[in-house]
This record gives structure tokens, C-alpha cells and sequence, in this order.
């Protein structure tokens, strides 16, 4: 991956534009935060869930109140929700294996969301059987779920749902880790991001990629969309890029490719996106499973990259939220080995100035960590996964 251009800055720093992208470098390194602008209160919600993996903020009961599904990437094992405020365990499948990703939508416009889900996952394409299925409620939150077969492709790794064109094209995205030539997950080899819509749930290709795809998001936020419609951002070898469908069509973007590192140690490994007050910001997890806790921002007509944090290990968990109110969105990120724990990085007044680096929880090795509002108090709260027990957990925001 070439420099296009090197410039020494004030203090001995580097400006480097990489692809559209201008990198600062040594990293701006985070501060550790003595007072945090917010207050967090753990609350424990399942003590073991075999193989934490992923958690999902979603009304499944249709009562108001967001619950919480737990996955479990484990080789046999029960998918269950847990119904707020009590967290009350319901099975919503139990033969299903390896469950590697889901992702919950109301679409059919019931109040009570389907669930896509990816299972029988593993990082090699002759032991993964990768399923692909739709799983729909039944008659009451105790009853197990109907299960559809969709696909079936090896490595299947995320699933989310999107609205591709704001008027209801609600689409069901499946992105296989890696493609079905490849003999190992860092080799170069023919890769793509699948889509599916009802009635026929066919197998449909939204693009082409060159190796391993780790995250995707959906998200109607601007600069990306245009607020109506989903665009799907996805992290891996190739970096971060930006999937669309318009006109009938669907278009490719490069945003940044990532981290400047040779293959397979360059790219981005997951995307969060957020806000600095008016302005669009997003951050990344860098390389794949990487070390680096990145974020990026407008500098003209290019993305800024702030490298915050390059010491945590297996960086897995992302999200982002405005947590204090000042319209500054926050970083939440976890790693699964290291010092294994989860940290909120809180946003300087001013981009490019360092952040401020905040232990949440130093014994959740998170997996998957989401941003909602749980209790109904108008406040972003934060819920993490790891494999370890306790297993799940939501940090409560108390405010200032």
C-alpha cells in the first residue's frame, strides 16, 4: 500500500494522505480519565452463555421496553431472549449450532421483529456449514420460534438488516467471512456480500470483495445516506467501504483503507459511526482482531485518522453514543484477550486532540457490545457479551 505523500508537521509529527485518507501519526495517544463526564452501573443479566458472542437490543414482546437476545457461538446450544426489566430467559430456538451472527427488524410490520441468524460457523471453508435462516415469533414470548432455511454458504459470519431504498425494500444481508476458495482466512481469494428478499428469500450478490469481510453496519447516517434509506458500511482486508443501492443498482465505495499495513495485517476489522456535534465521525477497530482503537474525521475533503489506543489485544466489541448530552458521541470497545476488558474512549472538544480512555469493566472480555437506552430515561445505556461469566451485562448510565 503506497504513500502518496509524507510531510513532516510541528513536533515531529507525520502527515501522510493514504488513498484520500489523511493519517496522523506517532498515534495522539488517549489519557487515562480520572473523572468521567457520566456514571455507569453494572447490572448482571445472564451468568453463562456458552460462547458469548453477540447481543442484540431489540422489543420482542412489543411492550416498549427494549430486551436483550444473547448468542452463543457455541457447537450445540439455545438461542433465548431476556424480557426487560425483569430479564426473564424465553427459548427462541434450540436446534440451532455454531451461531455466529443475528440481527433483529420488525418486517412485516407486526410490532415484533424477525430474526436473520447465521449458524454452523467456522473460519474454514470445508468445516463450515454456514446457514443462513429467518426465524419468526410465535403466538406468545414463550413459544419457540418458526424457523425458515434461506441459505446455506460456508463461513457465514454477519447478518444485518437494511432498508436499501427507504421505501420498504427491507433486505436481509449475509457476509461470509471469507470466500469459498479460500483456503485460509488471510488469502487473497474472491469474496462477496450476499442479500436476501422475501417473498423467495433468493440468494441475490450486493458486491465483489477481495478477502476476508469481518463487520458490516447498516446506518441512515449522513455523510454515507442520505437519511432514508440504509447504506451498509463493511470492515475488513480491504478497509472500510460503503455498499448503496441506488437507481436500481448497487454501488461500491472505498471510504479508507484502513490500516496501512502489508496483507493481512492492514484494513479494518469493525465500523461504528457517530457524531462530534454537527460533525459526521466513525471509528474502527483496526487490523482484523487488531490492537488499535482508531476513529476518523473531516479534514477538507478527506477522512482524518486518529489512531487513540494501539495497546488493547483482539479488539472485538464497537459502538458509539452520545452518553453525557453534549452531542459528542463516545467509543465503547472491548478485546477478548490482553488485559481482557471493555473501555469508553470520551471525545476532546476539539477532533484531533487526544481522547480520554476510561476502564468499564475490567472482567468482561467483550465480544459484541450495543448502545441503547434500557430503562427509558432518555440515556444511552451499554450492553456487552463475552464468553466468560458472567456473560452478559448492561452498564446502566446514571448521568453526571
Amino acid at each position: 500500500m503506497a504513500y502518496v505523500r509524507t510531510t513532516e508537521g510541528k513536533g515531529g509529527w507525520a502527515t501522510m494522505v493514504v488513498a484520500g485518507v489523511v493519517a496522523i501519526g506517532p498515534m495522539v495517544p488517549v489519557v487515562a480519565q480520572t473523572a468521567p463526564p457520566v456514571r455507569f452501573q453494572e447490572h448482571v443479566v445472564a451468568q453463562q452463555i456458552a460462547g458469548g458472542y453477540q447481543v442484540i437490543a431489540s422489543d420482542l414482546n412489543k411492550d416498549g421496553r427494549l430486551d436483550l437476545i444473547g448468542l452463543g457461538l457455541s457447537a450445540k446450544g439455545e438461542l433465548a431472549w431476556y424480557e426487560n426489566p425483569t430479564w426473564t430467559r424465553h427459548v427462541i430456538a434450540s436446534d440451532l449450532s455454531q451461531m455466529i451472527n443475528a440481527a433483529a427488524r420488525d418486517v412485516d410490520g407486526d410490532g415484533i421483529p424477525e430474526i436473520g441468524i447465521a449458524t454452523g460457523f467456522t473460519t474454514s471453508v470445508t468445516t463450515s456449514k454456514g446457514g443462513v435462516h429467518l426465524l419468526t415469533h410465535g403466538a406468545s414470548p414463550d413459544d419457540p420460534w418458526i424457523r425458515k432455511d434461506i441459505d446455506v454458504i460456508p463461513t457465514a459470519h454477519r447478518v444485518r438488516w437494511m432498508d436499501a431504498d427507504g421505501g420498504r425494500k427491507i433486505i436481509l444481508v449475509n457476509s461470509p467471512l471469507i470466500g469459498p476458495d479460500a483456503t485460509t482466512p488471510d488469502a487473497h481469494a474472491k469474496n462477496q456480500i450476499l442479500f436476501y428478499e422475501a417473498p423467495d428469500w433468493k440468494r441475490q450478490v450486493m458486491s465483489e470483495e477481495d478477502g476476508l469481510m469481518h463487520g458490516i453496519l447498516a446506518t441512515t447516517q449522513g455523510p454515507f445516506s442520505n437519511g432514508r434509506s440504509d447504506v451498509l458500511l463493511g470492515a475488513g482486508f480491504g478497509g472500510v467501504a460503503q455498499h448503496q443501492f441506488k437507481n436500481g443498482t448497487w454501488t461500491r465505495t472505498t471510504i479508507t483503507p484502513g490500516n496501512p499495513g502489508e496483507w493481512p495485517k492492514g484494513g479494518s476489522s469493525d465500523v461504528a459511526v457517530g457524531h462530534h456535534g454537527r460533525t459526521a465521525i466513525f471509528s474502527t477497530i483496526e487490523p482484523w482482531h487488531g490492537n488499535q482503537v482508531v476513529v476518523y474525521y473531516p479534514q477538507g475533503k478527506q477522512w482524518a485518522r486518529q489512531v487513540l489506543d494501539e495497546q488493547i489485544t483482539d479488539g472485538h466489541a464497537l459502538a458509539m453514543a452520545d452518553f453525557d448530552g453534549s452531542g459528542r458521541h463516545a467509543i465503547v470497545a472491548g478485546e477478548r484477550a490482553g488485559q481482557r476488558s471493555t473501555y469508553v474512549y470520551w471525545p476532546p472538544r476539539t477532533l484531533g486532540d487526544p481522547w480520554q480512555k476510561q476502564v468499564l469493566d475490567g472482567a468482561m472480555n467483550a465480544s459484541s457490545c450495543v448502545t441503547a437506552d434500557l430503562n427509558g430515561d432518555k440515556r444511552p445505556d451499554i450492553t456487552c457479551i463475552s464468553g466468560r461469566a458472567p456473560s452478559l451485562k448492561w452498564y446502566e448510565n446514571l448521568g453526571k
